[in-house]
């Protein structure tokens, strides 16, 4: 598939709860993309470093950052502050609510969750 306008092109992402998938569609062909790993599914972990932002396997396999790594965002979609508080002492990652009671997290990694 070669490049195409932005208008022209659909894309899809199943967000899952441990995987994440993304395909581009061009309204005749399809491609599911590969991560750097050369998958189609990337793991829905997320970790913050000094130096960026690392996704998937990789944001798994960076155990000495635990703390900067996020997991299970999915299934905090939705949820306010309250319906998850009494698990936030389970994760090694801070969760807070926001003004309006919703779920925020570290960095900007709950940014939709917060708008």
């Amino acid at each position: 598939m070669s490049l195409y306008k932005l208008e022209s092109v659909g894309i899809g992402i199943d967000l899952g709860t441990t995987n994440t998938v993304a395909a581009i569609f061009d309204g005749k062909n399809q491609l599911v993309v590969k991560n750097n790993r050369g998958s189609h599914m990337t793991s829905s972990v997320v970790s913050f470093t000094k130096r960026g932002v690392i996704v998937g396997e990789q944001a798994m396999d960076n155990v000495k950052n635990i703390s900067n790594t996020v997991f299970d965002a999915k299934r905090m979609m939705g949820l306010a502050f309250a319906d998850i508080q009494s698990f936030t002492n389970q994760w090694p990652f801070k969760v807070y609510p926001n003004e309006k009671g919703k779920i925020c997290s570290l960095y900007f990694v709950f940014y939709i969750l917060c708008s």
